[in-house]
């Protein structure tokens, strides 16, 4: 894993994202994994969103982009960039892909080889809700504990 850069942010923030990052890609067994990680902090209150994960879906790149919050507080910082590395893990270990379906113009997902459709994850008011995922209750339930470590590992 090598991160090729990391956009935005105050000079602490990007000292405590590359920290948890390179504990998480240890944790995760990331670090002798080929790929790029490019890292964004912006504002994505729009969106209410503390982070964001994607694959770059170019054929020629092995790369993920994940993009932070630049609001968010230490801690929110640490479980996002948590949160989103469980992701990475997922998208280069295969456990999750996805790919754009033009002719429905939508994203399918897959998981471990099963597509979980829209239906699927679908809220009770029949909502899209990717918080039912597993790839999101996989990242939900760790991140915590992972968070924890990492600031006592980092000494945050």
């Amino acid at each position: 894993m090598t991160i090729t850069e990391i956009k935005g942010g105050n000079k602490n923030q990007k000292e405590i994202i590359v920290k948890t990052i390179q504990f998480c890609a240890e944790r995760l067994n990331l670090k002798r994994r080929k790929f790029n990680l490019v890292v964004k902090v912006k504002d994505l209150t729009k969106n209410e969103y503390y982070g964001v994960c994607s694959m770059n879906h170019d054929a020629k790149k092995k790369e993920i982009v994940i993009e932070l919050e630049k609001k968010n507080t230490l801690m929110e910082m640490v479980r996002t960039v948590c949160h989103e590395m469980i992701h990475c893990k997922q998208y280069v270990k295969k456990e999750l892909t996805e790919f754009y379906d033009a002719k429905k113009n939508e994203w399918r997902y897959f998981w471990r080889g099963t597509e979980w459709t829209k239906k699927v994850i679908a809220s009770e008011e029949g909502k899209y809700d990717l918080t039912k995922a597993p790839w999101e209750k996989e990242a939900y339930g760790r991140q915590m504990d992972l968070a924890l470590e990492a600031f006592i590992y980092n000494r945050l």
